[in-house]
C-alpha cells in the first residue's frame, strides 16, 4: 500500500503550523461533542416536559410551546457548532492529522468531511425550514385541547415534527460517528491500531 507524506513530512517542509492544526482539530472535536451532548440533552428534556405535563394534566399546547422554545433557542448555537465542525473536517481532509498517510487513510478523512457536510445540511434544513414552519404553526394557528383545530395544519405540523426528529437523529449519529472516527484515524499506524484494539 502506497505511503503518502504525512504530518511529520509537512512539518519539516514548513507547510503546516503544528499549533494551528492542533487548535483546529481540538475545536472540531469539541463542537462535535457539544452537538451530540446538546442533541441528546434536548431530547431528554423534551421527553421530560411532555411526560410531566401529561402526568400533571397540563394542556398539551403548553408542553409544545415549552419544548418548541427550547429547540428554537438551541437552534442557532447548534448550527454554529455544526458549521465550525464542518470547516474543521474539511481542513482535516485537506491536511489529515496523521504521521504516515495511506490512500485508504486519506479517503477516510475525505469521507468524514463529506459526512460533516451532510450533517451541516441537516442542521440548516432544520434551522431555516422545519423549525420556522413549526414555530409559525404554534404561534398563529388555533389549538383546541392541545391539538391543532385545522386538520391540514395538524398534518403539516406532524410532518414537520417527524422530519425534524429524523434529521436531528441523523445529525446526532453523524456527529457521534465522527467523534469516534476522528480518533481512530488520528496518529501513527501503531497508535491507530491501539485505539481500535487491533494491536
Amino acid at each position: 500500500m502506497a505511503i503518502i507524506p504525512g504530518l511529520d513530512d509537512r512539518r519539516r517542509r514548513g507547510i503546516i503550523n503544528p499549533m494551528k492544526a492542533r487548535l483546529i482539530h481540538a475545536m472540531t472535536d469539541l463542537c462535535l461533542a457539544l452537538l451530540v451532548g446538546a442533541s441528546v440533552g434536548a431530547s431528554v428534556a423534551a421527553g421530560t416536559i411532555f411526560g410531566i405535563s401529561r402526568e400533571q394534566g397540563f394542556d398539551k399546547h403548553i408542553a409544545n410551546t415549552l419544548a418548541g422554545a427550547m429547540f428554537d433557542r438551541l437552534g442557532w448555537p447548534m448550527l454554529a457548532m455544526a458549521l465550525v465542525a464542518t470547516l474543521g473536517c474539511l481542513y482535516a481532509a485537506w491536511r489529515p492529522p496523521v504521521h504516515r498517510a495511506t490512500r485508504r487513510t486519506l479517503t477516510g478523512w475525505k469521507v468524514m468531511a463529506g459526512a460533516c457536510v451532510l450533517m451541516l445540511a441537516g442542521a440548516c434544513a432544520t434551522q431555516f425550514y422545519l423549525a420556522p414552519k413549526m414555530a409559525d404553526l404554534r404561534a398563529n394557528s388555533t389549538w383546541v385541547n392541545g391539538e391543532l383545530a385545522d386538520p391540514a395544519e395538524k398534518a403539516a405540523f406532524g410532518a414537520a415534527h417527524g422530519q425534524s426528529m429524523s434529521v436531528g437523529a441523523l445529525v446526532t449519529l453523524i456527529a457521534g460517528g465522527l467523534v469516534v472516527s476522528r480518533r481512530l484515524f488520528t496518529g501513527s499506524d501503531d497508535q491507530r491500531k491501539m485505539k481500535s484494539g487491533l494491536n
